[in-house]
């Protein structure tokens, strides 16, 4: 009994957020990226998972704010290296945005080391 209502708990708070996330995008395609990036900050905090960076980084961007962008992309990467790739090149992104070539330039020279050294990371 008492795993039947931890499951039910589970599968109650998944589809919460799974209605968030969707509300979430909503907002962003209406154009109400502040709306959009308090929801996706919120799922964000609570399972930092690579759709709920995305979104936040989708909706900085939208927003202008790239210096936040660079600043959530830079403290993501120091605390979850799996796919540091594709984070290192959203923050070379970033930072091209920014007109900070040099600082672009260091993030897609990272990756292309890292390359270098194994070449079976491509993907």
């Amino acid at each position: 009994m008492r795993i039947r209502l931890i499951a039910l708990i589970a599968l109650f708070c998944l589809s919460l957020s799974a209605q968030e996330e969707e509300l979430a995008q909503a907002y962003f395609e209406n154009g109400e990226f502040v709306k959009s990036l308090d929801i996706y900050l919120q799922l964000y905090d609570s399972a930092p998972a690579r759709k709920f960076y995305d979104g936040v980084l989708q909706n900085y961007k939208s927003l202008e704010e790239l210096r936040k962008a660079e600043r959530f992309a830079k403290d993501h990467l120091k605390t979850n290296p799996p796919n540091r790739d594709y984070f290192l090149a959203q923050l070379g992104i970033v930072r091209r945005l920014r007109d900070d070539e040099e600082g672009a330039r260091e993030a897609f020279e990272e990756i292309l080391s890292q390359v270098d050294k194994n070449p079976g990371r491509v993907y």
